[in-house]
């Protein structure tokens, strides 16, 4: 046996190749920021297109007038939003608007939607019919409990005066009978 066969460095095994290089992420792009000022400029530049359409849907080329109109708002010279970045702001606010909705707290979301106007500024969301179907289910249900509490307040009051009645009528018949019975030992008395 030579020296070099048993050297510490033969035993030991070779080093695995490196790893291939990794493809490129098919990852989309985190989404961008949007500052208070931006989206109040995207919703009211999303409303005076909408409302130019009357009230229509929107195509690539009207969010493109929204994202530059963005733009001008809120003095940026190249726009910072892409017409598709505007249009995915605008579906998330409304999803988010109607979450909120849902749950019956439009109060963190409502001072986007009014800017400042106490309305809604023209913009408006439609609320899915399942929520107005269940509110006017709920307003049904407090008025028919609403209805029953009065018609029990009824029926207590006459049950309160027939219980009086019947306590005046023992009582006139009862002193009416001691009054008899007063009066007729009176006469007994000097006839023995």
């Amino acid at each position: 046996m030579s020296a070099s066969s048993s050297s510490p460095s033969s035993l030991q095994a070779p080093l695995p190749p490196p790893p291939p290089p990794k493809p490129p992420s098919s990852r989309r792009p985190p989404p961008p920021c949007w500052a208070h000022e931006e989206t109040l400029a995207l919703i009211e530049s999303y409303r005076d297109k909408w409302n130019s359409l009357r009230r229509g849907n929107l195509r690539a080329a009207d969010w493109q007038s929204v994202a530059d109109s963005v733009a001008d708002r809120c003095g940026q010279d190249p726009p910072s939003k892409t017409a598709t970045q505007c249009r995915h702001k605008v579906e998330k606010l409304r999803k988010r608007y109607r979450a909120e909705k849902r749950k019956n707290n439009t109060r963190s979301i409502h001072h986007l939607m009014s800017n400042g106007s106490g309305g809604g500024g023209g913009l408006r969301f439609k609320i899915p019919t399942a929520l107005r179907s269940k509110r006017m289910k709920m307003e049904s249900a407090k008025e028919m409990e609403k209805r029953r509490m009065e018609m029990e307040l009824k029926r207590t009051e006459l049950i309160l005066k027939s219980y009086r009645n019947i306590v005046d009528s023992v009582r006139s018949g009862s002193s009416g009978d001691r009054k008899r019975a007063r009066s007729e030992t009176r006469h007994s008395s000097p006839e023995t």
